[in-house]
């Protein structure tokens, strides 16, 4: 590898991987711990309005599938109050202090992933729900029913689901047509779905090691589409707003993505950076997130 100024900050970056992937679980983990529990409401009434809205879905009694949860399965939580929700993850979710759950966290994901859970939970777990509690104004009286396994396998029968979501999960699947195509077989005749994606091709779809907040100060604009001197730590699969609308059109006749663009990171696009990225539209480059509704064809 030739030792230019872009391989040099690689190869810097690398090398300060670990201290800075400090500094952000600290900032996510404590400094804005409430600020992340607020932005998980938030997606979670995302999901009910866009159901609701469209398809005037009433979010009570349903039988619900909550696609990649995460090690806090927020949504699951808030939707699991009045319907009977099973949450499905990648990685072993550690609900409470088993040490047989911690096993198989070491074992399947290694020593890293169980120290970073261990401490997660420990030391700030417990303010992230209770700030999640008070957003939702009550406590939580029902919890999910949380299962390993992978979204592009799902182990359940055929019209198991009233309705499926998944929030910040797609852009991280190997196989997303395979997901989809599980998806809508699980789904009841007339099931609903609402899915939110991270746009890999708007500025914060790099998911480097810095927030949005920082992508702008710390990290080049579009840096993950350009020289990725910031590289992403967790797998991306590199889709665009065409592919995912190519691959839902496979499997379900009625759906709506919405695209929203942020425009006030249009300062971020010079004449240089335009040239450079030519390859993608102006509306591709400022769209942060892709929200997609949709329903299973009641016939089928």
């Amino acid at each position: 590898m030739p030792l230019n100024y872009t391989n040099f900050r690689k190869i810097l970056n690398r090398t300060f991987a670990p201290i800075i992937e400090v500094q952000k679980l600290f900032r996510k983990y404590y400094t804005n711990l409430e600020f992340q529990a607020e932005r998980d409401y938030i997606d979670f009434n995302e999901i009910l309005q866009l159901a609701s809205e469209k398809y005037k879905l009433r979010h009570q009694g349903l039988k619900v599938l909550d696609i990649g949860c995460g090690q806090r399965y927020p949504q699951a939580l808030l939707m699991a109050d009045e319907n009977d929700v099973i949450a499905i993850d990648i990685s072993t979710i550690l609900t409470n202090w088993s040490p047989l759950l911690i096993g198989r966290i070491l074992l399947n994901e290694g020593i890293k992933r169980t120290v970073k859970t261990i401490v997660r939970k420990a030391l700030f777990d417990k303010r992230y729900y209770r700030k999640l509690a008070k957003l939702n104004g009550r406590g939580f009286r029902r919890k999910p029913t949380i299962l390993r396994m992978n979204a592009e396998n799902l182990q359940f029968p055929d019209n198991t689901f009233d309705f499926a979501f998944s929030v910040g999960v797609f852009e991280h699947l190997g196989n997303v047509d395979k997901c989809v195509a599980n998806m809508n077989r699980v789904l009841k005749p007339g099931g609903i779905f609402a899915i939110i994606i991270t746009n890999y091709t708007g500025l914060t779809g790099g998911h480097n090691l810095y927030g949005e907040d920082e992508t702008t100060t710390k990290v080049p604009p579009w840096d993950h589409l350009r020289k990725n001197i910031f590289p992403s730590d967790v797998y991306l699969n590199g889709l665009r707003i065409a592919d995912y609308k190519r691959i839902f059109n496979k499997y379900f006749d009625d759906f709506k993505f919405y695209e929203e663009e942020a425009n006030q990171y249009a300062k971020y696009l010079s004449d240089e950076i335009r040239k450079e990225l030519s390859a993608y539209s102006e509306h591709e480059l400022l769209t942060l997130g892709i929200s997609i509704i949709g329903r299973k064809n009641p016939d089928k």
